[in-house]
């Protein structure tokens, strides 16, 4: 009895910090601009809108979903688009640094967008993921837009993490943030020129994560070489 305790304690103990851990935000990129290649989306990437026909607005999220370029990764399970979502392709191609360069090679200005307030964007896990998800905004026209991307829990709506951007007009930014659970996007306009935009979406960095319950099924042998 006495070594089945000490067993949970310590599992609890070692558990602790995954308990404990929350998605959050680590930090803007303002120098890789559209090259992404060396340092994001080792895992998946969604490039938004930049299959939409030149200057035109699509609006709803599955009509602008089928103009995505999306490989995504094996622990998200989809995603879907709501809030108002709309599409928009800037032109039909632009060789600046900051426009990202698709796998073929294609640079097309184009993003997910909404006519002054909110939209969202949710990825559900498969199972349990840890992983880094960088959000790549442009402000094409270097009018002087301004925004948040704060990232909610999916299951519980409680606000995990959030983030003001702006001057991402000269060359765009990535908004980099460690996630460990299902979450939605909330990408908002914050008072400023146009509206909110995203560009790209990539994944890199996934790790299994097993939970409390799966750990306290697991023998002291599997423990030990486990840790």
């Amino acid at each position: 009895m006495l070594k089945q305790l000490l067993l949970i304690v310590f599992i609890l103990i070692i558990t602790a910090p995954l308990a404990l851990s929350a998605t959050k935000f680590i930090g803007e990129d303002d120098k890789t601009g559209g090259d992404w290649k060396q340092k994001y989306g080792k895992d998946g990437y969604i490039f938004c809108h930049v299959k939409g026909p030149v200057v035109i607005i699509v609006n709803g999220g599955e009509a602008v979903k089928k103009n995505d370029v999306a490989k995504l990764p094996d622990y998200i399970k989809d995603y879907t688009l709501g809030g108002g979502i709309q599409g928009y392709v800037w032109q039909a191609e632009d060789k600046r640094q900051k426009i990202l360069v698709q796998p073929d090679g294609k640079q097309i200005p184009a993003c997910w967008f909404t006519g002054g307030g909110d939209f969202t964007v949710d990825f559900p896990l498969k199972g349990r993921s840890s992983y880094t998800m960088a959000i790549y905004i442009d402000d094409w026209e270097n009018g002087g837009r301004k925004e948040s991307l704060t990232l909610k829990d999916l299951e519980t709506g409680a606000e995990l993490t959030t983030h003001d951007f702006e001057k991402f007009g000269v060359i765009g930014k990535y908004g980099v943030f460690e996630v460990d659970r299902s979450v939605q996007l909330l990408v908002h306009h914050i008072p400023s020129y146009g509206n909110a935009v995203v560009s790209g979406v990539f994944f890199h960095g996934g790790l299994p994560v097993t939970s409390l319950k799966e750990k306290l099924a697991m023998t002291w042998g599997e423990i030990k070489n486990q840790y």
